[in-house]
């Protein structure tokens, strides 16, 4: 295990805007993985070496940024495919690694596609917050292994978006399609305490990022983006 130092770490890539481009991200945090995804193949009298092996890696990666008064993520269009021409978006991010116990930790890829988009802003006194998640398949030179096979999908589509938020959801940083709306509520509240109460929506969602909550108001929202990997 290495350590990384918070305040040495920088996010990188054109996604997330720096100085250069007009205005800089607060990052709150930052997490990745990587989830190998092999299937090792077996010969009868081949002992416990695997003849085979057949991986479709993928990388994640999530940020979390103050958001407050559009200082977040601009807004992004998140229409579903219609066809295998209409592949999804793909976008540049990454790590600057200030690590200690490693010789190396940065990462920066321009393969990413948009996977969810959360926002809370719990309190009317606190900063919202804001949280980008990415996933990309990995490619042979990646993974620097030539005993392992790997298949990076022909085509990635993108399904129909769906989410939630609170209602007035036009300042939460989603768009819905009106027609797909359902409408409700959800709180909580104990004896002898104050509870929350939230006029919500759900349906189907076409844009997410924008985020214009400011002081004194509250909410939050989710949107999940399914991604179809296709091997053709």
């Amino acid at each position: 295990m290495a350590v990384v130092i918070g305040y040495g770490t920088q996010i990188l890539g054109t996604f997330f805007p720096g100085p250069d481009g007009g205005k800089t991200i607060c990052a709150v945090s930052a997490q990745w993985a990587t989830e190998p995804n092999i299937q090792r193949m077996y010969c009868l009298g081949g002992g416990v070496t695997p003849a085979i092996m057949v991986a479709k890696p993928t990388q994640t990666f999530s940020v979390t940024l103050y958001s407050e008064d559009s200082s977040g993520i601009a807004q992004i269009l998140i229409p579903p495919s219609e066809s295998c021409d209409d592949i999804v978006d793909i976008y540049q991010a990454g790590l600057s690694v200030v690590v200690c116990g490693a010789e190396a930790g940065d990462f920066i890829y321009d393969d990413w596609a948009l996977q969810q988009f959360q926002y809370s802003k719990e309190e009317a006194q606190t900063v919202g917050q804001e949280t980008w998640s990415f996933v990309r398949w990995m490619s042979q030179e990646d993974i620097d292994n030539p005993d392992m096979r790997v298949l990076a999908p022909t085509y990635v589509i993108r399904g129909i978006p769906e989410g939630q938020a609170t209602i007035p959801d036009d300042i939460l940083g989603v768009v819905f399609q009106e027609n797909t709306v359902i409408q409700g509520s959800s709180g909580s509240v104990q004896g002898g305490q104050l509870g929350k109460y939230y006029e919500t929506k759900n349906g189907v969602i076409t844009a997410v990022g924008g985020v214009t909550a400011t002081s004194g108001q509250t909410g939050n929202s989710s949107c999940s983006i399914p991604l179809m990997p296709l091997w053709i």
